[in-house]
């Protein structure tokens, strides 16, 4: 994450013009903000559901980075369907 993470802003920035560098800027903020807030709940749902199911926590924890790994697999394999043929 810590290599690709600063890249991502600096592709998005590189590739906006000048006018749109606000907008663009704030898009990503709020992207990232969004993203660890559904995150976040979604985590504390699948803790919650462990819990009433008697999982123990070790359990819990592998749900949840199942489920965060799902959702970084589902981002990517969007982005490379989005990319179309390379010239």
């Amino acid at each position: 994450m810590g290599l690709v993470y600063p890249s991502v802003t600096t592709l998005a920035l590189a590739q906006t013009a000048d006018e749109r560098k606000g907008a663009t800027s704030g898009s990503l903020q709020l992207s990232e903000t969004l993203s660890v807030a559904v995150m976040i709940g979604a985590a504390g749902t699948i803790v919650a559901i462990s819990d009433r199911v008697q999982w123990n926590e070790g359990n819990a924890q592998i749900a949840v980075f199942a489920a965060t790994a799902l959702a970084g697999i589902a981002a990517a394999a969007g982005r490379l369907e989005n990319r179309g043929p390379q010239r």
